[in-house]
């Protein structure tokens, strides 16, 4: 395949296999460890979807990763 799915992103070390395909996760790219995926994944041929990029917008809510995590807790408190 060519695509991956990933909650966390994969190790920098573990990046030069996945290149020239793509994967999609919680990258952080604004974050300090998130810069160093971002880089790594630049100089292993990886293209990142960072799911974190995804606009605060009502009509994107549901591809909001923050707001579906924020739903999950909401449930499990009930539960």
């Amino acid at each position: 395949g060519k695509l991956f799915f990933s909650i966390n992103p994969p190790p920098a070390a573990e990046l030069p296999q996945f290149g020239g395909k793509t994967v999609v996760g919680w990258v952080g790219r604004l974050l300090p460890s998130g810069k160093e995926i971002v880089e790594a994944a630049t100089k292993a041929n990886v293209q990142l979807i960072d799911t974190t990029a995804v606009p605060r917008i009502t009509i994107a809510q549901k591809l909001d990763v923050l707001s579906s995590q924020a739903k999950l807790a909401g449930h499990r408190a009930v539960i």
